[in-house]
């Protein structure tokens, strides 16, 4: 059963989600969801624990799921299918007490938007994070208000940390433009983070499989360059391509060239033999003494000894 039937369905505790989330977490974790094996979630801010119902019904058989939140009277919360532990996400000795050595291949904060809170809780659960894991962030237009710490373009919202994350993507591409403590920021999670996606409000940051370990290179398909001869600018070990076949894109540039030279040489003989030929017809003007062709040069005299008078 799809999440969006489990929701229109449920008949437990109340879950209140912005209806648009449905499908995007269908989207985002229909893949995990698939795989049928069992899946380790912790969800931030329970209320009345609604949302931690539908998990433990549309995660596989066997999956751990955490809610964490505050409220001591979350505790009162049937926990059929889930664990409640009351505290601070943003407390870091807390996590570490409660969660020991435990990961999770989804986290969600749906806690209290506030931004101090939603980038401090990332920066403590982000490393909890198992390889290819999705951490999920609800209820992102709270950035934009003044009581959540935030307003459009507010230096320290959480909207403007996701933007900095964004940059660590690319960070390959800047790494000398940015201070020593920039860059143990910027490095840590451009190896870390594979993938941003932002919808209305929410926004996805998956983790790599595997850390990336260098900069992406670029590579080579295919023999032929007809227009463009990239083979020139791309060094060869970082054309990871097996299929590629050095040794003919080589014959076929060299081939390429010695026909452009041929070509040009050609040219170059049709203009040399009409240079000489026009040479020769200058030098037999210059010295001919037949009546016709000296004709104008005769005129010419004769104009200007008219001049002269």
């Amino acid at each position: 059963m799809s999440l969006t039937d489990l929701f229109m369905s449920h008949d437990g505790n109340i879950s209140h989600k912005w209806e648009h989330y449905l499908k995007i977490y269908e989207m985002e974790l229909g893949l995990l969801v698939a795989r049928g094996q069992p899946l380790n979630l912790l969800e931030i801010g329970i209320q009345n624990g609604g949302s931690l119902q539908i998990w433990a019904k549309y995660l596989p058989p066997g999956s751990n799921i955490i809610g964490i939140d505050i409220n001591d009277d979350c505790l009162k919360i049937n926990q059929n299918g889930f664990h409640i532990f009351i505290g601070d996400a943003t407390d870091s000795v807390f996590l570490n007490n409660i969660l020991k050595d435990m990961s999770f291949d989804i986290i969600i904060d749906d806690g209290s938007h506030i931004s101090n809170d939603v980038i401090r809780t990332f920066t403590n659960l982000f490393q909890r994070l198992n390889p290819s894991g999705k951490y999920i962030i609800e209820d992102l237009h709270c950035s934009y208000l003044a009581k959540f710490q935030g307003g459009f373009q507010q230096e320290g919202s959480s909207i403007e940390l996701l933007k900095l994350l964004i940059d660590s993507l690319n960070y390959d591409y800047f790494r000398d433009s940015v201070s020593q403590e920039e860059n143990k920021f910027f490095d840590f999670y451009n190896r870390n983070i594979g993938r941003i996606s932002f919808y209305d409000s929410i926004a996805v940051i998956e983790k790599y499989q595997n850390i990336k370990k260098r900069k992406f290179s670029t590579i080579l398909a295919g023999n032929n360059a007809p227009v463009y001869e990239l083979y020139l600018y791309i060094p060869r070990q970082f054309a990871i391509a097996n299929k590629i076949n050095f040794q003919k894109i080589r014959d076929n540039l060299i081939k390429k060239f010695k026909c452009e030279i041929a070509d040009i040489e050609r040219q170059l003989h049709d203009k040399n033999n009409e240079i000489a030929e026009k040479d020769e017809t200058i030098e037999y003007l210059i010295n001919s003494k037949s009546w016709k062709y000296t004709k104008p040069f005769r005129l010419m005299k004769r104009f200007l000894k008219i001049s002269d008078l």
